[in-house]
């Protein structure tokens, strides 16, 4: 009898890589990647030599986040949801208190003459221990104190949001409220005591 020898196929190695090729993009275009937490800023545009300028004590808002997470605001102990209608008796100054920001009046087009607190300036410090979601809770506060105040003129002058104006709308509501938040270096400190 003859013995036949048995002879074991050959895979073709091409397309195993091809395979691998195709399982590797296949993967990497479903999984999804963690993205970072961010503020969203613009930064001033550069200018020479700094040179600081001085500015009244009533026109700044001191807001201060200990290392136990702690907010003081002035010179007072608040709670995070505090910090937002304090923020906008502070930039609005509705009542024109001497003790709050003091209001200029400034041709805003679109607006005509408005009363504004063109010279406020928030002053954000925290600590260096202070978590991050304490930090991103007050930057939140503060910015939705500057949205509300926005939506508030925009409905009294045009009865919309201010998200839902033109642009060139927009741009006038912004000139009354503009976005002035100091982001100061963090600095040691324990439940309040600098």
């Amino acid at each position: 009898m003859r013995r036949f020898k048995r002879t074991i196929p050959d895979v073709d190695a091409d397309w195993t890589g091809y395979i691998v090729v195709l399982l590797l993009i296949f993967f990497i275009v479903i999984t999804s990647m963690d993205v970072d937490q961010g503020l969203a800023r613009r930064l001033p545009p550069p200018i020479g030599k700094y040179q600081p300028a001085k500015v009244e004590p009533r026109n700044i808002l001191n807001v201060f986040l200990t290392d136990t997470d702690e907010l003081i605001c002035g010179n007072q102990v608040i709670g995070i949801g505090e910090l937002r209608e304090v923020a906008k008796a502070f930039i609005a100054n509705p009542k024109d208190d001497n003790r709050l920001p003091e209001k200029v009046t400034k041709k805003i087009p679109l607006l005509g003459n408005m009363q504004v607190t063109a010279n406020h300036i928030i002053s954000v410090k925290c600590g260096r221990n202070t978590t991050y979601q304490a930090y991103i809770d007050v930057q939140n506060e503060l910015i939705g104190a500057y949205n509300e105040l926005r939506n508030e003129l925009a409905g009294k002058k045009w009865g919309k949001k201010f998200i839902e104006l033109s642009p060139d709308k927009q741009q006038a509501v912004s000139a009354c409220y503009p976005v002035r938040i100091s982001e100061a270096e963090p600095q040691s400190s324990i439940g309040g005591v600098k």
